[in-house]
């Protein structure tokens, strides 16, 4: 999820039935707000964070 990977294709290569399941083993709470603020305001347009269309 760090990299920018949507949290239901991580859920697809997986194998996991749902996504929540995804979530809770692969995510992790950080005390590093700089970075989810760079996140928030990642102005790269590699697509990644792209709505589906």
């Amino acid at each position: 999820m760090d990299d920018g990977v949507p949290v239901n294709m991580a859920q697809r290569v997986l194998g996991h039935e749902h996504a929540s399941t995804t979530l809770q083993l692969y995510t992790r709470r950080t005390l590093d707000h700089q970075r989810i603020l760079k996140a928030l305001d990642d102005d790269d347009d590699d697509g990644l964070c792209q709505p589906v269309r």
